[in-house]
């Protein structure tokens, strides 16, 4: 997934699914984060994101849900390591 620097800076990164909201509890030039609560007819969730640029090429995200579905409750924590690709999305899928 691609992320521009225009959808950090209007908090759009990660309002891509209608059903979220996301709140940001810190925005600076290395770190975002912040909270987000999920519902839909497949459940809800709720949990926190964290951002966390290592370098000016590389960063890190780490989120932790919760959540109830049709399967039941889960917990899932994530952590994906990401690179600078290029100014733009332009080639790269959502």
């Amino acid at each position: 997934s691609c992320v521009t620097k225009e959808e950090l800076e209007k908090d759009q990164a990660f309002q891509k699914d209608e059903g979220c909201v996301q709140k940001l509890s810190e925005r600076t030039p290395t770190r975002y984060a912040g909270t987000m609560s999920c519902k839909s007819t497949a459940g809800q969730s709720q949990g926190t994101f964290e951002i966390v640029a290592r370098t000016p090429e590389t960063v890190l995200l780490t989120t932790a849900v919760k959540g109830k579905g049709p399967q039941g409750s889960f917990d899932v924590r994530t952590e994906i390591k990401g690179r600078w690709a290029s100014a733009s999305c332009k080639g790269y899928d959502d």
